[in-house]
């Protein structure tokens, strides 16, 4: 009689093996801490912006895409003032989907947050349970892609990128940000989802951190507890998330060795990790909005605040030294993203940024991970989001003008407290502050 034991490849027994181990569970099953997931990103962006002399942003290459796909339907959006005024490479002849550093970074964060699920054997297709999800989808990206243009960012490029820039228009942004998810939250529950419901019972850990399920009955929201249970594994997940893995650094190499691009290479590779951490974290910026006002939770909350304070500490050490070396404010200002802030533009975007996150489940980056997780509620909001963003730049001659944009009112906190160590010493008592309102409003609403 054979041996079907024996018989079997020791590569198979090694990896079976090698899933069964504490530190691979921890490492690629079970989500890391939000803290974990803070610094991570924190260190990664700083790391984007040492070596490229670029921050992390989203929005724009998603813009870009909408413009390309009114290209390909016969459109010409080269001749969009947008793109002259705003993004002039847009126009550059060799810039295309494949060559624009921008776009690398979205797709591999898109790949990056798949192959973490697979490794982890947690990949599925999450279908949409209703047409409001759908509707929701499709306004939320709409209202993401057209506020992103208005306000000249997003929750990465404008927050998380901006305020450790020491940008006024990256406070500006945080603020109305959070109300326009105020208002979100509102109307996820009355038109789009139920009410809200804290559920402390395990749950797979396939489950987002944050989880936006519909329901017939109010209690349709469920902010999920992150309990470590067992799971039935997906045997055949983990080969292929390596087999997708080893692709990733066979196009990381193309373009390198081949396309002769060291710089494609560098933004697919942070792409890719931007998209790992996020996924293995479920580090959410839309969560991080949503639950204070849904289920007063702040845990996401103060964990973004902390990746601010570290960014800060890592864009402000990269601005000091050009002030070390005899640089101006002006020159260490260009350290980072500083951009153009108003009275109506900033706000308003924001705002409408905020509302569409919500009720579309998924902000930028939040997107782009779970469309990699497989959720077709964003599958429906990505492109709605990148028609969004087309919108807004096509209309640019038209809300310029309404909203009173001025492209020269750009404002670094230190001229405006006079001096780089007010400026920064002010930026940490804000982040400190903002930390212990979160902490306040979340005891507040444990004591309620």
């Amino acid at each position: 009689m054979t041996d079907i034991t024996a018989a079997r490849p020791p590569e198979a027994s090694f990896l079976k093996s090698l899933r069964q181990t504490a530190i691979f569970k921890s490492a690629l099953v079970q989500p890391w801490t939000y803290t974990t997931g803070a610094v991570l990103l924190a260190v990664v962006a700083g790391a984007l912006l040492a070596s490229t002399g670029r921050i992390w942003g989203v929005t724009t290459a998603l813009t870009f895409w909408g413009a390309w796909g009114w290209e390909l339907v016969g459109g010409d959006p080269h001749s969009w003032t947008y793109f002259k005024d705003t993004a002039p490479g847009f126009n550059n002849p060799a810039l295309n989907f494949f060559t624009d550093p921008a776009t690398m970074i979205d797709v591999g964060l898109i790949f990056g947050a798949l192959v973490s699920t697979l490794l982890a054997s947690q990949f599925k297709v999450k279908n949409v349970k209703s047409n409001r999800q759908i509707a929701g989808a499709i306004l939320g990206g709409l209202l993401m892609g057209f506020g992103a243009r208005l306000s000249f960012g997003c929750n990465i490029g404008a927050l998380f990128s901006g305020v450790p820039s020491m940008s006024l228009h990256g406070w500006v942004f945080m603020v109305f940000i959070f109300l326009g998810a105020m208002l979100g939250s509102k109307l996820l529950v009355m038109y789009f989802i139920g009410e809200a419901s804290i559920s402390t019972a395990p749950v797979p850990q396939a489950a987002p951190a944050a989880v936006v399920a519909p329901a017939a009955k109010p209690g349709g929201i469920k902010r999920i507890q992150r309990t470590h249970v067992e799971r039935k594994e997906n045997t055949t997940q983990f080969p292929i998330g390596i087999a997708v893995l080893l692709v990733l650094i066979v196009i990381c190499w193309y373009f390198f060795a081949v396309q002769k691009s060291l710089m494609l290479a560098i933004f697919w590779a942070f792409g890719i990790a931007f998209g790992f951490i996020l996924q293995r974290a479920r580090f959410c910026f839309t969560a991080a909005m949503r639950d204070p006002c849904l289920t007063g939770g702040t845990n996401l909350t103060k964990a973004v605040i902390v990746a601010l304070a570290i960014s800060t500490v890592l864009f402000t050490a990269l601005q000091a030294s050009v002030l070390i070396k005899g640089g101006t404010l002006d020159q260490a200002m260009k350290i980072g993203y500083v951009a153009p802030v108003g009275a109506l533009h900033t706000p308003i975007g924001a705002f409408m940024f905020g509302i569409g996150a919500v009720i579309s489940g998924g902000c930028a980056s939040g997107t782009l991970m779970r469309v990699g997780e497989g959720f077709v509620q964003q599958w429906i909001a990505l492109p709605a989001f990148c028609i969004g963003g087309a919108l807004g730049a096509v209309t640019w001659p038209v809300w310029k003008d309404l909203l009173m944009v001025d492209m020269t009112s750009k404002y670094f906190l230190p001229q405006l407290v006079g001096g780089f160590i007010p400026g920064v010493v002010l930026q940490f008592a804000l982040l400190f502050g903002c930390w212990l309102l979160a902490d306040w409003w979340s005891k507040r609403q444990t004591q309620a």
